[in-house]
C-alpha cells in the first residue's frame, strides 16, 4: 500500500491527466473522448474526496465536422449549421 506522499504524487499525475483529456480538442473530439474525459474527472473526484465537476457535453464533436467537411469536399453537400 503507498504512502501519504505517493498517494498524493500519484493524484497530481491523474489532476495533470484530467487537465489534458478535459482540454478543448481533446474532450470533445468524439463520444469516447468525451465518456473518457467524464470518467476520469469522477475517479479523480472519488480520489481526491471532492465534487465531480462534469463537462458539458458538446452539440457536435469536432470528428462530425471532420466528416461533414470530407463529405462537402466530395461534393455532397450537408448543412451542419445549428437552427
Amino acid at each position: 500500500m503507498p504512502g501519504r506522499k505517493e498517494y498524493r504524487s500519484r493524484i497530481e499525475k491523474l489532476k495533470e491527466m484530467v487537465r489534458v483529456q478535459a482540454s478543448a480538442g481533446t474532450y470533445d473530439y468524439d463520444d469516447y473522448m468525451f465518456g473518457m474525459a467524464q470518467g476520469m474527472i469522477y475517479a479523480l473526484s472519488i480520489l481526491d474526496d471532492t465534487e465531480c465537476n462534469y463537462l458539458d457535453r458538446p452539440d457536435w464533436f469536432r470528428k462530425d465536422y471532420e466528416i461533414l467537411e470530407k463529405l462537402n469536399q466530395s461534393g455532397i453537400v450537408l448543412d451542419h449549421s445549428s437552427k
